[in-house]
């Protein structure tokens, strides 16, 4: 048969091609599967968002249960208490008030819609590591300038404050700037 009779002889046939269909419950499981599939892929996002979610708060956690240990230590060694200076025993008490005040903050930012998250969490996580390396320099060093190195982990702890501050008011404003478009939308429908 050459192409022109084949094409021919469908043409002719057509409607005998036409009515074999599968049975109703083939298309039936052909649907089941598909959203199974879709579901699971549906889930394995939603496990990956909170897992990385979790991942940030252990971390956040981490950290500061690593400082206070490395402060408590210091503080209850009986040896070499460095923090027996009152301007080290202010900044402990500074220490733990910015602490409280940044995983306030952080809390609010997780808790939000707020984007790039991993990107502020980069961040953050550089700032620790900068103040891990002040802490670290304060605890080993003790012909270290004691006022620099406090006024430089102070200023690190502000520094966080303000970048999560800046985030905050950037999304209360989007937020706010979209509540009035959608506001501005009704007026303009009614």
């Amino acid at each position: 048969m050459s192409k022109d009779n084949l094409e021919k002889y469908i043409q002719d046939h057509k409607s005998e091609f036409d009515q074999d269909t599968p049975p109703p419950m083939v298309w039936v499981n052909i649907e089941k599967h598909l959203e199974s599939k879709q579901d699971l892929t549906v889930v394995r996002k939603m496990k990956t968002i909170n897992i990385v979610r979790i991942m940030q708060v252990a971390a956040m956690f981490v950290v500061v249960m690593g400082v206070g240990l490395l402060i408590g230590l210091q503080i209850n060694s009986g040896s070499q208490n460095t923090f027996s200076n009152p301007q080290l025993q202010e900044f402990v008490e500074a220490e733990k008030h910015y602490s409280n005040e940044i995983n306030k903050m952080w809390t609010v930012v997780n808790a939000s819609e707020v984007e790039d998250k991993e990107t502020l969490q980069d961040d953050i996580n550089a700032l620790d590591a900068v103040y891990n390396e002040l802490k670290n320099e304060l605890l080993t060093n003790p012909k270290a300038d004691t006022d620099y190195v406090v006024n430089a982990m102070i200023n690190n702890y502000r520094s966080k404050i303000d970048i999560l501050e800046t985030v905050l008011k950037e999304y209360k404003t989007e937020k706010t700037n979209n509540q009035q478009i959608i506001l501005d939308d009704e007026k303009i429908d009614m």
